[in-house]
């Protein structure tokens, strides 16, 4: 069983009516990580008492303790595009205080979300595969708490000790040059876009892998599923194009649904896989 290990802060979303749900990356990258029989660990950094009920059963959570939570506010439109505000921020992870895992990760993925995860956290844990969605180091969040996209300078710091990276066109701002940078500072590299086909880079060598067509119900977490689920078939499989086209199967299915209900399982992914 793959041991994946996810970084980031779980956040509190907000809903119209007042209320909570939780989200980030480590959750619904957790979820679909379980739900393709993974070993899953999440470090985060939380307020004690989140609600952590709506993580997948079997999931290990390490809480380094915040007096808040992150908190989002997503807003979509009709196309599934996303305006983000950020109603408060949870302390940055302390490289000092890494939790002892039970057996050491095979797949080490950082999600940062709000710039919590220090850039040299991987150094905590060598010898493991280094995925990473590197968004929350992609942005920058006004004095009103809207998040804008920024260039990611240090890069260069860290994609080329990389094993693969995803990141969305959103994220970067739509800037092809700025794609095309990132690219060429890592082995395998994905831009996700949004209904349109993604971008492989491997090695250099650029190509486009169409979506699976899907009915949108709720977008949110789809990145990070469609990331689990890559580094994990790629892990397994060794194939950056397979691993596009699983991890576009499972975010098409997640999105058919509200929250994590419709993350799909390894058996449901691969029905469809081997039917294309």
């Amino acid at each position: 069983m793959t041991h994946y290990v996810l970084v980031g802060t779980l956040t509190k979303d907000a809903l119209p009516d007042g209320g909570y749900i939780l989200g980030g990356t480590v959750f619904y990258s957790g979820v679909q990580a379980r739900r393709l029989a993974a070993d899953v660990t999440v470090i985060t950094t939380a307020e004690p008492d989140i609600n952590l009920s709506a993580v997948e059963a079997g999931t290990v959570v390490h809480i380094q303790e915040s007096p808040e939570s992150t908190t989002f506010e997503n807003i979509y439109d009709d196309e599934g595009n996303r305006i983000q505000n950020v109603r408060a921020k949870a302390q940055p992870l302390d490289p000092n205080k890494v939790p002892a895992l039970r057996t050491p990760p095979d797949v080490l993925h950082l999600g940062p979300l709000v710039d919590e995860v220090p850039l040299d956290y991987h150094r905590a844990f060598p010898g493991a595969k280094l995925g990473i969605t590197p968004q929350g180091w992609m942005r920058r969040i006004d004095e009103n708490g809207r998040v804008h996209p920024r260039i990611w300078e240090e890069a260069d710091q860290l994609l080329p000790q990389a094993w693969a990276v995803v990141f969305s066109e959103e994220d970067v701002g739509y800037d092809e040059n700025e794609i095309q940078r990132l690219a060429d500072l890592c082995p395998v590299t994905v831009c996700t876009r949004n209904i349109s086909a993604a971008t492989l880079f491997v090695n250099g060598k650029r190509s486009e892998v169409p979506v699976h067509p899907s009915k949108i119900v709720d977008p949110t977490g789809a990145g990070d599923v469609f990331a689990a689920a890559f580094f994990l078939w790629l892990h397994e499989s060794g194939d950056p194009e397979k691993a596009v086209q699983f991890a576009h199967i499972a975010a098409g299915t997640s999105i058919e649904g509200v929250g994590v209900q419709n993350v799909p399982t390894r058996e449901q992914v691969l029905k469809i896989l081997e039917g294309n």
